[in-house]
């Protein structure tokens, strides 16, 4: 399992990506790492990828069942980055109305992780 921190800068906000993990897992990583605040996770038991937005705290998390490394496991990536963008935008009072500050922030995100994960697999 990997996991990554990424922060994104002037909004003061952290995304972490947690990834190959199944339901399980996420479970107990969030136990590791002594979150409480994290709705829904019980909605990760069926999904293949699922990103939550912590409700204490300025940080969304992203767990994915499989490494985001061919076309669809990237797709899925990028559909859970633009929920995170979305939520950090949204509590960040931003309101783009040709959204394209949302997707330069889920295109950081993306790119950050698959700077990881494309290494790895390399």
């Amino acid at each position: 399992m990997t996991e990554i921190k990424i922060q994104t800068g002037v909004f003061d906000d952290v995304v972490w990506i947690v990834a190959p993990c199944d339901h399980k897992q996420a479970v107990e990583w969030l136990k590791k790492k002594k979150i409480t605040d994290f709705d829904h996770i019980d909605e990760y038991k069926e999904a293949r990828g699922m990103c939550a937005r912590r409700t204490k705290r300025s940080a969304s998390i992203i767990f994915l069942k499989k490494r985001p490394v061919d076309a669809d496991t990237i797709a899925l990536l990028c559909h859970e980055a633009i929920h995170a963008a979305n939520q950090i935008m949204s509590d960040s009072g931003v309101r783009d109305k040709g959204d394209e500050a949302t997707c330069y922030l889920a295109h950081f995100i993306v790119r950050k992780a698959l700077g990881v994960f494309l290494k790895k697999v390399a």
